[in-house]
């Protein structure tokens, strides 16, 4: 029984470890839109200052689930982000739609950890796949790496007052790895990047609340077109 109760008490610490990030995102994310909901600002259009071009933040990620299994768990990655962005009002949505277009720049330096990382059978050396199988285990790894990435990025925002502007954006460049993740991985990869926030400004200073979406890989055969393998 006490063994038992162990275990659901475990699995409970777990659920809520994982639960706890969405459950802050969501509250913040309420209560910005709660300020929202309260901003009497000026309209997009009546737009009097300038709005901000260079940003320095911090993220935290980890892998989830969405649409398929999930792939190398247990791992976390924090990111230091210096951005340049240029606001070009119209670049791809015609005028009067409401819309705000820029373009960034984002240099991201990350450190990627974790330990027993599992791995795919043809991710790992012969000789650490046998290792694995000759201790009755699937293929792992322990990560302690650090990238560092160039992305470009499209944003797209839609102001609902001179404070307050919802935004999506997408970027796609490139990053390099102190050393692969994989045993036939490469230090080179493609980065790609989606995300959703909404960018609030109280007592004028910008705040955010933003939930992203990270992938890199070496694109497979396509990387090897490159010159690399």
């Amino acid at each position: 029984m006490w063994l038992c109760r162990t275990e659901r008490q475990y699995w409970f610490f777990r659920a809520l470890k994982k639960i706890c990030p969405s459950i802050f995102f969501l509250s913040t994310l309420c209560l910005l839109l709660t300020q929202v909901w309260a901003d009497s600002g000026q309209s997009a259009e009546e737009r009097s200052r300038p709005y901000k071009s260079y940003l320095a933040s911090l993220e935290y990620g980890w892998p989830a689930q969405f649409f398929s299994r999930q792939k190398y768990a247990n791992f976390h990655q924090m990111t230091f982000i210096l951005s340049r962005e240029w606001e070009f009002g119209s670049l791809v949505i015609p005028q009067g739609h409401g819309f705000v277009e820029s373009l960034l720049g984002e240099l991201r330096l990350s450190r990627i950890w974790g330990k027993n990382i599992p791995l795919e059978p043809d991710e790992v050396s012969p000789e650490n796949a046998e290792k694995a199988r000759q201790e009755g285990r699937s293929p792992t790894a322990d990560w302690d790496q650090y990238q560092v990435a160039i992305t470009p990025f499209y944003r797209v925002y839609y102001p609902l007052s001179t404070k307050t502007r919802p935004y999506g954006e997408i970027g796609a460049g490139f990053s390099w790895l102190n050393k692969p993740l994989v045993d036939n991985g490469t230090n080179w990869d493609f980065s790609l990047i989606a995300g959703l926030g909404i960018e609030r400004e109280i007592y004028k200073i910008p705040f955010y609340v933003v939930l992203r979406a990270e992938h890199f890989s070496n694109g497979a055969t396509l990387w090897s077109k490159f010159g690399f393998t």
